[in-house]
């Protein structure tokens, strides 16, 4: 697959890849998982914003649904 992501740059993102190329496995696993925190905050950030008064289980509740679809009991 060779996509690039539509706000960045070829020499942004070969510099990204050299960046990455250039740590351990471990460190490019650590920054895997951090970078995944990341996203996962945004995302639960934007919940909070379109949904103000959920629970913190219902905001994690839609956030699974989000990743993974709908669980057993909403599948038909």
């Amino acid at each position: 697959m060779n996509t690039r992501p539509l706000d960045t740059s070829s020499d942004a993102l070969e510099a990204q890849r050299s960046a990455f190329a250039d740590l351990g496995p471990d460190a490019r696993f650590r920054a895997a998982l951090e970078m995944s925190e990341a996203v996962r905050q945004i995302r639960l950030s934007g919940l909070r914003e379109r949904h103000p008064d959920a629970s913190e289980r219902e905001l994690l509740d839609r956030l699974v649904e989000q990743l993974h679809g709908p669980g057993p009991e909403r599948m038909g």
